[in-house]
């Protein structure tokens, strides 16, 4: 392309100059700013921010989102919420709506980072444990609405650890609260691996035989809801469990509580939100 030299810009018509120069310093003005940009972008604050929707793409107003250890939020009249600041890093987001079926999940966010999180909530028919009143009858599922403690009491073959036995030992990680129980362990990334004997429930086969079962360590569920495996059991702050449920396997673990990797054993985990 031709360039214009000084002398002859000058003689150049004034509406020209303005067409010229325009490109120039546009670009300019791109340049000097796109750093500040840049800038801006990776000291925002860390948030989560997003919607709840059910299965029909209509907005769930007043659910309860909570960032596990961090924080919560109630969705509004159009099913957003945000929750922030946040620390970087793995965390597990759960949103619950009387009506609807619990919806846990986990996300990485960097440092700086506003991220978005859509959830997707299912209708759900929750069938009430029968009742039977006696004279001396006592008011426990308002108190108990896990079942910890109704568990606790009748349950054969589970150990359980309760939050105050974990106040006191004043411990960093919740891997720490698995040491010394027997048949359990914990195995690299926090997570809990069921043994009998010499029998690993890592890799074990299915009761037909010839079916090849994959465990990745025992089935943990956080407030009633199964986590991914595998599953870092450290991502749950000691501080935040009420109480924990062990089950070596489908024999001594409750009906409530079962899933299809119950032969996997199951660590249920609740927190002190539930």
């Amino acid at each position: 392309m031709e360039t214009l030299s000084a002398d002859r810009y000058r003689w150049v018509d004034p509406h020209m100059r303005r067409r010229l120069v325009a490109p120039w310093l546009f670009g300019v003005i791109l340049v000097l700013l796109a750093p500040r940009a840049a800038h801006a972008q990776s000291t925002g604050t860390p948030a989560i921010v997003g919607v709840v929707r059910d299965r029909n793409n209509a907005p769930v107003a007043d659910a309860v989102v909570d960032v596990l250890s961090v924080g919560r939020a109630r969705t509004d009249s159009a099913g957003a919420f945000r929750i922030g600041p946040v620390p970087p890093g793995t965390l597990i987001v759960r949103a619950t709506r009387i009506g609807y079926q619990p919806v846990m999940k986990m996300l990485t966010i960097a440092s700086g980072e506003e991220r978005r999180l859509d959830i997707a909530m299912s209708p759900a028919t929750q069938q009430l444990p029968m009742v039977v009143v006696r004279e001396d009858s006592t008011t426990t599922l308002l108190a108990d609405p896990t079942g910890f403690d109704a568990r606790r009491k009748t349950a054969v073959g589970g150990h359980f650890i309760l939050g105050r036995e974990i106040a006191k030992k004043h411990i960093t990680e919740t891997e720490q609260l698995f040491h010394g129980i027997p048949t359990v362990q914990v195995d690299t990334g926090g997570i809990v691996v069921i043994k009998r004997g010499e029998i690993s429930l890592r890799d074990i086969y299915g009761s037909g035989g010839d079916q090849f079962f994959h465990c990745i360590g025992a089935q943990v569920i956080v407030n009633g809801v199964e986590m991914p495996q595998p599953f870092n059991i450290n991502l749950v702050a000691p501080g935040d469990i009420r109480g924990i449920e062990i089950y070596s396997g489908p024999a001594t673990t409750p009906t409530r509580l079962r899933s299809p990797k119950t032969v996997c054993g199951t660590v249920a985990i609740w927190t002190k939100q539930t």
